[in-house]
Protein backbone atom coordinates (compact mmCIF):
# COMPACT_ATOMS: atom_id res chain seq x y z
CA UNK A 1 0.00 0.00 0.00
CA UNK A 2 1.30 3.45 -0.88
CA UNK A 3 0.08 7.01 -0.75
CA UNK A 4 1.18 9.82 -3.05
CA UNK A 5 1.63 12.93 -0.98
CA UNK A 6 1.65 16.56 -2.15
CA UNK A 7 2.37 18.35 1.10
CA UNK A 8 5.25 20.17 2.71
CA UNK A 9 7.12 18.07 5.27
CA UNK A 10 8.86 19.56 8.27
CA UNK A 11 12.46 18.27 8.34
CA UNK A 12 12.58 18.53 12.14
CA UNK A 13 9.35 16.55 12.45
CA UNK A 14 10.72 13.74 10.27
CA UNK A 15 13.92 13.51 12.28
CA UNK A 16 12.16 13.60 15.62
CA UNK A 17 14.00 16.73 16.72
CA UNK A 18 12.55 19.92 18.18
CA UNK A 19 12.81 23.38 16.70
CA UNK A 20 15.70 25.44 18.02
CA UNK A 21 16.91 28.96 17.43
CA UNK A 22 18.98 29.26 14.23
CA UNK A 23 22.69 29.06 14.81
CA UNK A 24 25.12 31.67 13.54
CA UNK A 25 26.45 30.93 10.07
CA UNK A 26 29.95 29.49 9.94
CA UNK A 27 32.56 29.97 7.28
CA UNK A 28 32.37 27.09 4.81
CA UNK A 29 35.24 24.65 5.08
CA UNK A 30 37.19 23.94 1.90
CA UNK A 31 37.74 20.21 1.34
CA UNK A 32 40.38 19.21 -1.22
CA UNK A 33 40.35 16.00 -3.20
CA UNK A 34 43.63 14.36 -2.25
CA UNK A 35 46.23 12.84 -4.52
CA UNK A 36 44.83 9.37 -3.88
CA UNK A 37 41.37 10.60 -4.98
CA UNK A 38 39.94 10.44 -1.45
CA UNK A 39 37.47 13.18 -0.46
CA UNK A 40 35.57 12.40 2.73
CA UNK A 41 34.22 9.79 5.11
CA UNK A 42 30.58 9.00 4.38
CA UNK A 43 27.82 6.82 5.80
CA UNK A 44 26.27 5.54 2.58
CA UNK A 45 25.26 6.37 -0.98
CA UNK A 46 26.50 9.57 -2.67
CA UNK A 47 25.37 10.99 -6.02
CA UNK A 48 26.52 13.93 -8.10
CA UNK A 49 25.75 16.22 -11.04
CA UNK A 50 27.28 19.05 -13.05
CA UNK A 51 25.07 22.10 -13.57
CA UNK A 52 24.93 24.21 -16.72
CA UNK A 53 26.80 26.98 -14.87
CA UNK A 54 29.69 24.51 -14.35
CA UNK A 55 29.25 23.70 -10.69
CA UNK A 56 29.70 20.15 -9.42
CA UNK A 57 27.30 19.13 -6.65
CA UNK A 58 27.52 15.99 -4.53
CA UNK A 59 24.92 14.80 -2.04
CA UNK A 60 25.61 11.90 0.29
CA UNK A 61 24.72 10.18 3.51
CA UNK A 62 26.86 11.80 6.17
CA UNK A 63 28.22 14.26 3.59
CA UNK A 64 25.27 16.59 3.09
CA UNK A 65 25.46 18.71 -0.06
CA UNK A 66 28.88 19.92 -1.16
CA UNK A 67 29.72 22.10 -4.16
CA UNK A 68 32.77 22.59 -6.37
CA UNK A 69 33.54 25.43 -8.78
CA UNK A 70 36.91 24.03 -9.95
CA UNK A 71 35.77 20.85 -11.73
CA UNK A 72 35.75 18.71 -8.61
CA UNK A 73 39.22 19.44 -7.21
CA UNK A 74 37.86 21.07 -4.07
CA UNK A 75 34.42 21.34 -2.46
CA UNK A 76 32.63 23.57 0.02
CA UNK A 77 29.78 22.34 2.15
CA UNK A 78 26.46 23.92 1.14
CA UNK A 79 24.03 22.36 3.59
CA UNK A 80 23.67 19.30 5.81
CA UNK A 81 20.95 16.73 5.15
CA UNK A 82 20.47 14.83 8.43
CA UNK A 83 18.56 11.55 8.32
CA UNK A 84 18.39 11.56 4.51
CA UNK A 85 19.22 8.18 3.01
CA UNK A 86 19.65 6.91 -0.56
CA UNK A 87 19.95 10.46 -1.93
CA UNK A 88 19.94 11.69 -5.52
CA UNK A 89 20.26 15.08 -7.20
CA UNK A 90 19.14 16.66 -10.50
CA UNK A 91 19.39 20.03 -12.19
CA UNK A 92 18.24 22.02 -15.20
CA UNK A 93 19.80 25.36 -15.95
CA UNK A 94 20.90 26.71 -12.59
CA UNK A 95 18.03 25.05 -10.68
CA UNK A 96 18.89 22.10 -8.46
CA UNK A 97 16.78 19.57 -6.56
CA UNK A 98 17.77 16.97 -3.96
CA UNK A 99 15.81 13.80 -3.18
CA UNK A 100 16.13 10.94 -0.72
CA UNK A 101 14.30 8.76 1.80
CA UNK A 102 13.43 9.46 5.40
CA UNK A 103 12.15 6.73 7.67
CA UNK A 104 9.58 7.16 10.42
CA UNK A 105 7.90 4.77 12.83
CA UNK A 106 4.89 4.63 10.50
CA UNK A 107 6.89 3.88 7.34
CA UNK A 108 9.01 5.70 4.77
CA UNK A 109 8.77 8.93 2.79
CA UNK A 110 10.51 9.77 -0.47
CA UNK A 111 11.18 13.49 -0.17
CA UNK A 112 12.36 16.23 -2.55
CA UNK A 113 13.59 19.78 -1.91
CA UNK A 114 14.88 22.57 -4.14
CA UNK A 115 18.39 23.85 -3.51
CA UNK A 116 19.38 27.49 -3.85
CA UNK A 117 21.43 29.44 -1.36
CA UNK A 118 19.86 27.06 1.18
CA UNK A 119 17.71 23.96 1.08
CA UNK A 120 13.99 24.54 0.60
CA UNK A 121 11.20 22.79 2.47
CA UNK A 122 11.01 19.04 1.97
CA UNK A 123 8.04 17.81 -0.04
CA UNK A 124 6.93 14.20 0.45
CA UNK A 125 6.51 12.78 -3.06
CA UNK A 126 5.56 9.29 -1.86
CA UNK A 127 4.58 7.96 1.56
CA UNK A 128 4.46 4.23 2.21
CA UNK A 129 4.06 1.95 5.24
CA UNK A 130 6.65 -0.27 3.53
CA UNK A 131 10.39 0.30 3.14
CA UNK A 132 11.49 2.81 0.48
CA UNK A 133 15.10 2.78 -0.79
CA UNK A 134 17.26 3.94 -3.71
CA UNK A 135 15.98 7.20 -5.20
CA UNK A 136 16.82 8.52 -8.67
CA UNK A 137 15.83 12.05 -9.69
CA UNK A 138 15.68 13.29 -13.31
CA UNK A 139 14.97 16.87 -14.44
CA UNK A 140 12.90 17.14 -17.61
CA UNK A 141 13.11 20.91 -18.08
CA UNK A 142 10.36 23.46 -17.67
CA UNK A 143 9.87 22.49 -14.03
CA UNK A 144 9.22 18.84 -14.83
CA UNK A 145 10.78 16.22 -12.55
CA UNK A 146 10.66 12.43 -12.46
CA UNK A 147 11.50 10.54 -9.27
CA UNK A 148 12.18 6.81 -9.14
CA UNK A 149 12.18 4.98 -5.81
CA UNK A 150 12.24 1.28 -4.90
CA UNK A 151 9.54 0.01 -2.55
CA UNK A 152 10.11 -3.25 -0.64
CA UNK A 153 7.38 -5.34 0.97
CA UNK A 154 9.21 -7.49 3.50
CA UNK A 155 12.92 -7.46 4.40
CA UNK A 156 15.27 -5.75 1.94
CA UNK A 157 18.56 -7.21 0.67
CA UNK A 158 17.54 -10.68 1.73
CA UNK A 159 15.86 -12.28 -1.32
CA UNK A 160 12.75 -12.50 0.83
CA UNK A 161 11.04 -9.22 -0.02
CA UNK A 162 8.93 -8.13 -3.01
CA UNK A 163 10.34 -5.11 -4.85
CA UNK A 164 8.68 -2.52 -7.07
CA UNK A 165 10.17 0.56 -8.72
CA UNK A 166 7.76 3.50 -8.57
CA UNK A 167 7.92 6.39 -11.02
CA UNK A 168 6.52 9.73 -9.80
CA UNK A 169 6.08 12.99 -11.69
CA UNK A 170 5.98 16.66 -10.78
CA UNK A 171 5.15 19.34 -13.33
CA UNK A 172 5.63 22.32 -11.02
CA UNK A 173 9.23 22.04 -9.87
CA UNK A 174 8.60 19.52 -7.11
CA UNK A 175 5.72 21.26 -5.31
CA UNK A 176 3.19 18.51 -6.04
CA UNK A 177 3.66 14.90 -7.12
CA UNK A 178 1.64 12.10 -8.67
CA UNK A 179 2.32 8.44 -9.37
CA UNK A 180 3.05 8.13 -13.08
CA UNK A 181 3.83 4.40 -13.44
CA UNK A 182 5.36 1.29 -11.88
CA UNK A 183 7.93 0.29 -14.52
CA UNK A 184 9.24 -2.72 -12.57
CA UNK A 185 7.34 -5.05 -10.25
CA UNK A 186 9.25 -8.20 -9.50
CA UNK A 187 8.33 -11.52 -7.94
CA UNK A 188 8.99 -12.09 -4.26
CA UNK A 189 12.56 -13.15 -3.62
CA UNK A 190 14.28 -11.02 -6.31
CA UNK A 191 16.14 -7.91 -5.14
CA UNK A 192 15.41 -5.04 -7.58
CA UNK A 193 17.67 -2.18 -6.58
CA UNK A 194 19.53 0.97 -7.61
CA UNK A 195 17.34 2.51 -10.32
CA UNK A 196 19.45 4.73 -12.59
CA UNK A 197 17.85 6.85 -15.30
CA UNK A 198 18.74 9.31 -18.05
CA UNK A 199 16.73 11.50 -20.43
CA UNK A 200 18.34 11.22 -23.86
CA UNK A 201 18.64 13.90 -26.51
CA UNK A 202 15.94 12.22 -28.62
CA UNK A 203 13.42 12.44 -25.74
CA UNK A 204 13.60 8.78 -24.72
CA UNK A 205 14.11 8.00 -21.05
CA UNK A 206 16.18 4.94 -20.11
CA UNK A 207 15.84 3.26 -16.72
CA UNK A 208 18.45 0.72 -15.58
CA UNK A 209 18.31 -1.36 -12.39
CA UNK A 210 19.88 -4.39 -10.73
CA UNK A 211 18.02 -7.72 -10.88
CA UNK A 212 19.50 -9.93 -8.15
CA UNK A 213 18.11 -13.41 -7.54
CA UNK A 214 20.72 -14.32 -4.90
CA UNK A 215 22.22 -11.66 -2.60
CA UNK A 216 25.93 -11.20 -3.29
CA UNK A 217 25.92 -13.64 -6.23
CA UNK A 218 25.99 -12.87 -9.97
CA UNK A 219 23.22 -10.46 -10.93
CA UNK A 220 21.98 -8.62 -14.02
CA UNK A 221 21.57 -4.98 -14.95
CA UNK A 222 18.35 -4.67 -16.92
CA UNK A 223 16.90 -1.62 -18.63
CA UNK A 224 13.63 -0.26 -20.01
CA UNK A 225 12.81 2.66 -22.32
CA UNK A 226 10.03 5.22 -22.02
CA UNK A 227 8.94 7.51 -24.89
CA UNK A 228 6.91 9.84 -22.67
CA UNK A 229 8.96 10.70 -19.60
CA UNK A 230 8.04 7.63 -17.57
CA UNK A 231 4.33 7.39 -18.39
CA UNK A 232 4.70 4.14 -20.32
CA UNK A 233 7.53 1.67 -20.80
CA UNK A 234 8.51 -0.36 -23.83
CA UNK A 235 10.86 -3.22 -24.40
CA UNK A 236 14.32 -3.25 -22.92
CA UNK A 237 17.16 -5.64 -22.39
CA UNK A 238 20.39 -6.07 -20.43
CA UNK A 239 23.43 -3.89 -19.99
CA UNK A 240 26.81 -5.61 -19.59
CA UNK A 241 25.39 -9.04 -20.53
CA UNK A 242 28.91 -10.39 -21.11
CA UNK A 243 30.00 -9.62 -17.55
CA UNK A 244 29.31 -12.44 -15.08
CA UNK A 245 29.47 -11.09 -11.56
CA UNK A 246 27.68 -9.21 -8.82
CA UNK A 247 26.79 -6.02 -10.72
CA UNK A 248 25.79 -2.73 -9.12
CA UNK A 249 24.51 0.06 -11.41
CA UNK A 250 26.48 3.29 -11.05
CA UNK A 251 24.68 5.48 -13.55
CA UNK A 252 24.55 7.14 -16.96
CA UNK A 253 26.46 10.16 -18.24
CA UNK A 254 26.31 11.99 -21.54
CA UNK A 255 30.01 12.53 -22.27
CA UNK A 256 30.41 14.64 -25.40
CA UNK A 257 28.50 12.88 -28.18
CA UNK A 258 28.51 9.55 -26.35
CA UNK A 259 26.32 7.97 -23.71
CA UNK A 260 28.29 6.29 -20.93
CA UNK A 261 27.17 3.77 -18.34
CA UNK A 262 29.31 2.80 -15.35
CA UNK A 263 28.82 -0.04 -12.88
CA UNK A 264 30.63 -2.01 -10.20
CA UNK A 265 31.49 -5.63 -10.87
CA UNK A 266 33.33 -8.40 -9.01
CA UNK A 267 33.77 -10.47 -12.20
CA UNK A 268 37.57 -10.51 -11.72
CA UNK A 269 37.13 -11.76 -8.14
CA UNK A 270 33.99 -13.96 -8.27
CA UNK A 271 32.10 -14.06 -5.00
CA UNK A 272 33.94 -11.04 -3.66
CA UNK A 273 30.90 -8.79 -4.07
CA UNK A 274 31.72 -5.28 -2.79
CA UNK A 275 35.19 -6.25 -1.54
CA UNK A 276 36.22 -7.47 -5.00
CA UNK A 277 34.33 -4.96 -7.14
CA UNK A 278 35.98 -2.70 -9.72
CA UNK A 279 34.37 0.00 -11.87
CA UNK A 280 33.60 -0.86 -15.49
CA UNK A 281 32.51 1.44 -18.32
CA UNK A 282 30.54 0.89 -21.52
CA UNK A 283 29.96 3.57 -24.16
CA UNK A 284 27.36 4.11 -26.87
CA UNK A 285 27.55 6.37 -29.93
CA UNK A 286 23.90 5.79 -30.91
CA UNK A 287 21.94 6.75 -27.76
CA UNK A 288 22.12 3.33 -26.19
CA UNK A 289 21.07 1.18 -29.12
CA UNK A 290 24.47 -0.53 -29.14
CA UNK A 291 27.31 -0.55 -26.63
CA UNK A 292 31.07 -1.00 -26.57
CA UNK A 293 32.70 -3.88 -24.79
CA UNK A 294 33.24 -3.17 -21.08
CA UNK A 295 36.51 -1.62 -19.91
CA UNK A 296 37.78 -1.58 -16.32
CA UNK A 297 38.34 2.13 -15.56
CA UNK A 298 39.06 1.88 -11.82
CA UNK A 299 41.09 -1.22 -11.12
CA UNK A 300 41.53 -1.00 -7.34
CA UNK A 301 39.09 -3.47 -5.73
CA UNK A 302 36.52 -2.49 -3.13
CA UNK A 303 34.54 -0.03 -5.28
CA UNK A 304 30.85 0.79 -5.40
CA UNK A 305 30.26 3.13 -8.35
CA UNK A 306 28.10 6.17 -7.69
CA UNK A 307 27.81 7.21 -11.34
CA UNK A 308 29.70 9.58 -13.63
CA UNK A 309 29.72 13.38 -14.02
CA UNK A 310 30.69 14.86 -17.38
CA UNK A 311 32.77 18.07 -17.35
CA UNK A 312 34.47 19.94 -20.21
CA UNK A 313 37.95 18.57 -19.48
CA UNK A 314 37.32 15.35 -17.57
CA UNK A 315 34.71 12.89 -16.31
CA UNK A 316 34.38 12.45 -12.56
CA UNK A 317 33.53 9.03 -11.18
CA UNK A 318 32.44 9.09 -7.52
CA UNK A 319 32.87 5.77 -5.74
CA UNK A 320 32.41 4.38 -2.26
CA UNK A 321 35.53 2.67 -0.94
CA UNK A 322 35.74 -0.04 1.73
CA UNK A 323 31.98 -0.32 1.50
CA UNK A 324 31.69 -3.46 3.62
CA UNK A 325 32.92 -1.73 6.79
CA UNK A 326 30.37 0.74 8.13
CA UNK A 327 32.98 2.75 10.01
CA UNK A 328 35.40 2.95 7.08
CA UNK A 329 33.25 4.01 4.14
CA UNK A 330 34.91 6.79 2.20
CA UNK A 331 34.06 8.73 -0.94
CA UNK A 332 36.66 8.78 -3.70
CA UNK A 333 36.40 11.04 -6.76
CA UNK A 334 38.21 9.38 -9.65
CA UNK A 335 38.91 11.21 -12.92
CA UNK A 336 38.90 9.84 -16.47
CA UNK A 337 39.93 11.82 -19.54
CA UNK A 338 36.98 13.28 -21.42
CA UNK A 339 36.86 10.66 -24.17
CA UNK A 340 37.35 7.66 -21.91
CA UNK A 341 40.86 6.46 -22.71
CA UNK A 342 42.62 6.51 -19.35
CA UNK A 343 42.61 7.63 -15.75
CA UNK A 344 43.81 11.10 -14.77
CA UNK A 345 45.75 11.27 -11.48
CA UNK A 346 43.98 13.02 -8.62
CA UNK A 347 46.70 15.60 -8.03
CA UNK A 348 45.36 18.56 -6.11
CA UNK A 349 45.09 21.55 -8.45
CA UNK A 350 46.82 19.72 -11.30
CA UNK A 351 46.65 21.02 -14.86
CA UNK A 352 47.28 18.73 -17.83
CA UNK A 353 48.34 20.01 -21.25
CA UNK A 354 47.88 18.51 -24.69
CA UNK A 355 50.96 16.35 -24.21
CA UNK A 356 49.07 14.22 -21.69
CA UNK A 357 47.52 12.27 -24.57
CA UNK A 358 50.92 10.73 -25.25
CA UNK A 359 51.34 9.69 -21.60
CA UNK A 360 51.88 6.03 -20.73
CA UNK A 361 49.33 6.29 -17.92
CA UNK A 362 46.53 3.79 -18.50
CA UNK A 363 43.22 3.03 -16.81
CA UNK A 364 44.67 -0.07 -15.16
CA UNK A 365 47.47 1.72 -13.33
CA UNK A 366 47.16 1.18 -9.58
CA UNK A 367 46.74 4.12 -7.27
CA UNK A 368 47.20 4.20 -3.46
CA UNK A 369 44.29 2.99 -1.37
CA UNK A 370 42.04 5.49 0.36
CA UNK A 371 42.89 6.27 4.02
Amino acid sequence: MWVVVAAMVCGACLSGSTRTAPSKPRTAQLIHVKGDCWLSRVNGDCRGIATEDRRVLLVGEGLGVVQSTDEGRSFRRVVSTPNLRWPSVASTGSRVWVAGVRTEASGSRAVVASLGDSLGAWVAALSSPEKLIDTELVALGGGGLVLFVSEVVGPANSNEGQYSVRCLYSGDGGVTWQLRSTPVAGPRGVNIEDPRAVLLKDGLMVLAYEWEEHEGRPSEIRYLRSPDGGGSWGSGGRLLPEVVGDLEPGGFAEAGDELWFVASSDHEAPGGSYAGAKIVLIRSADLGRSWSRPEVVVSEPGQVSMGAIDLPSTVLMPSLREYTSLRRRSLAIYRVDSIGRWRVPCVEGAVFGDGFEQSTLRWSQAFPNSP
